[in-house]
């Protein structure tokens, strides 16, 4: 016989009725109570401990097995798709480093006219891997996109005003000197 879905079930009867009886034998017997659920936590913990000990093998060789599947598969789509990994690797690596986006990066070109704002190298004719985000070692804030000369230039001088005229000082002088 199937139960009828409109008739309230004993539980929902006597929902305030059980309630008060369950609060009534934890009063009456907490201590065994709390020592039966201490119990329980125990057996839980101990047989959690067990079967991960016992599946823990099986799941390393299952999920090792997949790893070196998905590691071919993703080596063979980076194979068929030198473009879109290039694209992705970019895009990963403009925002981790500098926090910026490829728009902003192409954004931060076109205010330079496309050009390298130091010695005015036109960037679209230099190859992409010497294309570098210039930015401020102490806040990580974007400067703007230099040629790798330039950017190494920068570097050397630990983006010191003062070493650069320096050196400007001393290129002058020698070039007035020959």
């Amino acid at each position: 016989m199937m139960p009828n879905k409109n008739k309230p079930t004993w539980y929902s009867r006597n929902k305030e009725r059980h309630s008060e009886n369950g609060r009534k034998y934890y009063n009456e017997n907490k201590d065994q109570v709390l020592a039966k659920r201490k119990e329980r936590r125990e057996e839980t913990i101990k047989y959690m401990k067990e079967y991960n000990i016992k599946y823990a093998e099986r799941r390393r060789e299952k999920n090792s097995k997949r790893r070196s599947e998905l590691h071919e598969q993703a080596k063979i789509w980076r194979m068929n798709n030198p473009e879109k990994w290039k694209l992705i690797t970019r895009r990963h690596m403009l925002k981790l480093k500098y926090g910026i986006t490829i728009e902003k990066f192409d954004a931060i070109i076109k205010l330079q006219n496309g050009l390298c704002p130091i010695c005015k190298l036109t960037l679209s004719e230099i190859d992409s891997k010497n294309i570098h985000v210039d930015h401020d070692h102490k806040t990580n804030r974007v400067r703007g996109v230099l040629c790798t000369n330039c950017n190494s230039g920068l570097g050397h001088a630990k983006d010191n005003v003062d070493t650069l005229q320096n050196s400007i000082e001393y290129l002058n002088y020698y070039n007035k000197a020959a």
